[in-house]
């Protein structure tokens, strides 16, 4: 079966990534004068983004990336100890008749299933196919020759559960058996603040946790 995600395959995939984790941003409450994009992290927030970092393992990421919106930001550099690099596939329209704004209205912070049984599923499908591809062109560009690659992404939650949907959408079209079993994960995904799919990688299979703060 072909998909729109055609020109990312499994091997390819499974190739490139060691490790692979996709955190929403940690709490961000609006305040007056801000816009959504320049939202930026509580206490609470900041908090919760320095328990993730203290739970992981130590590591350096070889490619750490965040949407251009300030909470992403913030989350992402606490927990990594390193800059990220905006992906415009994670940005997301001010536009209140945008489908991702629209669905959210309705929907507000559900699993993603109940955003894809939507009419305007198939968007946030193509989203998620989109962030997917940046990722993997930014981390092939950054792989260090002698080993698979270790990569952050902050983000948003349902966005997120997108991308993780996507890498299961390659994974099932390339034949490999636990691109299933993530697929049903990601379907049931609804990412708590600060919360990170963490996604490891062989050279044959893939299987996501959750790390919460």
């Amino acid at each position: 079966m072909q998909t729109q995600n055609s020109q990312v395959t499994a091997a390819q995939i499974l190739s490139l990534f060691f490790i692979l984790k996709l955190a929403r941003h940690g709490n961000a409450p609006k305040v007056e004068g801000k816009t959504d994009r320049e939202r930026a992290l509580s206490e609470k927030g900041r908090a919760q983004a320095e328990s993730i970092r203290q739970k992981q393992e130590v590591e350096i990421y070889d490619f750490v990336g965040a949407s251009p919106f300030t909470r992403a930001q913030e989350t992402t550099e606490i927990v990594t100890g390193q800059k990220p690099v905006i992906l415009d596939s994670l940005d997301m329209s001010d536009n209140p008749s945008d489908p991702l704004n629209v669905m959210f209205g309705k929907y507000g912070y559900a699993p993603l299933s109940t955003y894809f049984d939507d009419e305007n599923g198939e968007y946030l499908k193509q989203y998620g196919r989109n962030v997917l591809r940046e990722i993997v062109a930014r981390a092939s560009a950054v792989k260090p020759a002698s080993r698979r690659a270790r990569v952050f992404i902050g983000g948003h939650a349902v966005c997120q559960a997108a991308a993780l949907w996507a890498i299961a959408e390659v994974l099932v079209d390339g034949g490999i058996e636990s691109g299933n079993e993530l697929m049903r994960q990601a379907l049931e995904v609804n990412q708590g603040e600060a919360e990170v799919l963490v996604v490891l990688f062989s050279n044959y299979s893939a299987a996501v946790s959750v790390l919460k703060p």
